[in-house]
């Protein structure tokens, strides 16, 4: 009888839903860069060197962190602006985004530091941005979202932070800075938020020592307006990365139901960051794997396939006959979505000495369950059994007559099943089994 190949997809519902503010030029028609929602708005007369921003984090505030901030022509007396968090990297330099960038808008662009002395500069120009620009207006792409800015003036109070290197250890956890709201547009803080890095199957199914360009990170509790914050990993100075992209239960909820009709499944629960990983800026050609939909898709659905290789590989359940080895054979339901299988355990040949008049032949009921990091485990939901009385025709041929139960669902190929090719009555070989 021939193996059943069985493939099948299950995409992820990947959402890279912005973490930043922005919006359209005032007179102009403009669309806002993917990761951009709305401008806000403040009164008229109000200026950049108005802003003042203060450390929330319990633990401190590395004082390179500040606000980037884009500020459009005042229109109906009202000034509209756009806004992500950025950290100073060079005396003259700053990095955030790429899909922060207003430049080349009639906005003008600052940075603002929190301290230990406020500073204020002008953007002068994008000096590097690496930002593939996604189809929706609040999607982004997943590719390495960072930007580097030119000050008008060096900011020497401070030293710069430097970035990360391939050779720099292994996390599991990253820390960010990054800005919040206030109680106006010209008071803002900075807060600590905490990730857990790991991989994840469907999500992110990566190991960091790949060096992935991009990184997604979970629990991390960011907020709009924190895209460019700088993330450390414990105990080193460098920063690993920039965030870029926050994707939250609810609106991942919200998609699902709208365009799936369910509900979240386990692994789909998580809140995500992406995060653009530092280490690869500037690294060698092939020093870092470029993480993007198509390659996690590939590695999604091979680990699937392994699955299902691994389901067809398992011994015979307890109830089979002994003296009897057996082959498991996997047949896929017609509803692949549900990942449910029967799983025939077919007689191959006998223990030496066995002579038996009537053998049992399981057939297991079994679906792969996601856990919540996007792995499968195989679950056994029901076993039934085929009898099947022997009559022996000379050496290892044996004459057959089965007694099979009913099929648990219909199956993907159905007409490769046992039942179907071998009916009630039909003929066998079982030669002894190899030591």
């Amino acid at each position: 009888m021939r193996s059943v190949s069985l493939g099948f997809l299950f995409f992820p519902l990947i959402l890279a839903l912005s973490a930043c503010h922005s919006g359209g030029k005032p007179g102009v028609h403009l669309h806002p860069s993917p990761g951009f929602s709305d401008l806000e708005y403040v009164g008229s007369g109000w200026s950049p060197e108005q802003i003042e921003i203060e450390c929330a984090a319990k633990q401190g505030c590395p004082q390179q962190v500040g606000l980037l901030i884009f500020v459009f022509p005042e229109q109906d007396g009202k000034i509209p602006f756009s806004k992500c968090t950025a950290f100073l990297n060079a005396a003259n330099q700053i990095t955030s985004n790429g899909h922060c960038d207003r430049t080349g808008t009639d906005a003008k662009g600052y940075f603002v530091m929190m301290g230990p002395e406020k500073q204020v500069r002008q953007i002068t120009r994008t000096v590097i941005k690496l930002h593939t620009p996604g189809e929706r207006r609040s999607r982004e792409s997943g590719r390495p979202d960072v930007a580097l800015y030119e000050l008008n003036e060096p900011i020497r109070t401070v030293a710069p932070l430097t970035f990360a290197g391939l050779k720099d250890p292994q996390y599991d956890k990253l820390i960010g800075f990054v800005i919040n709201n206030g109680r106006d547009a010209s008071h803002y803080s900075v807060d600590q938020v905490t990730c857990q890095v790991r991989r994840h199957e469907a999500l992110f199914p990566y190991d960091l020592k790949e060096n992935p360009d991009v990184v997604t990170a979970f629990q991390c509790g960011t907020n709009r307006g924190n895209s460019g914050g700088p993330a450390f990993a414990p105990g080193l100075a460098s920063v690993q990365g920039v965030l870029q992209a926050t994707s939250g239960r609810e609106r991942k909820r919200q998609v699902v139901r709208e365009k799936l009709n369910r509900e979240l499944y386990a692994h789909e629960q998580h809140d995500t960051v992406t995060i653009t990983n530092l280490r690869c800026m500037g690294a060698p050609s092939g020093a870092c794997v470029a993480v993007d939909l198509g390659q996690t898709q590939a590695r999604f659905s091979a680990m699937q396939t392994r699955a299902v290789q691994k389901m067809s590989q398992r011994g015979a359940p307890a109830s089979a006959s002994g003296g009897v080895r057996y082959q498991a054979i996997a047949f896929q339901t017609i509803n692949v979505a549900e990942l449910k299988f029967e799983v025939f355990h077919q007689p191959v040949c006998l223990e030496a000495g066995e002579k038996p008049k009537k053998i049992t032949a399981p057939l297991e009921f079994m679906d792969l369950a996601f856990n919540e990091w996007g792995e499968l485990n195989p679950r056994v939901l029901e076993t039934r059994m085929a009898y099947l009385n022997l009559k022996s025709g000379g050496g290892p041929r044996f004459e057959v007559t089965a007694e099979w139960p009913e099929s648990f669902a219909p199956l993907v190929n159905s007409e490769q099943h046992p039942r179907r090719i071998w009916g009630r009555a039909f003929s066998v070989d079982l030669p002894p089994c190899p030591r």
